[in-house]
């Protein structure tokens, strides 16, 4: 069995824009579980960019975990 770089290693993706999404997807296919943080509502901005494609979201999310985080402060 293979030992990827970066198995058991988990990376939190917070970002919103292009150079995150494929500098995460390098990782995930070294072995990495990562894990894309996107805003409540809206998700991840490259998403409204192109609304006919999904190609940025599809290419560069496939290897990755979704969750969206909704934090308040009093």
């Amino acid at each position: 069995m293979i030992r990827w770089p970066f198995t058991g290693v988990t990376v939190l993706d917070f970002s919103t824009l292009l150079p995150g999404s494929p500098c995460t997807l390098l990782l995930a296919e070294a072995g990495a579980n990562v894990l894309k943080v996107d805003k409540p509502g809206s998700g991840d901005d490259m998403r409204s960019y192109n609304p006919r494609s999904g190609v940025h979201s599809v290419n560069f999310g496939l290897p990755k975990w979704a969750i969206t985080l909704v934090l308040y402060s009093r």
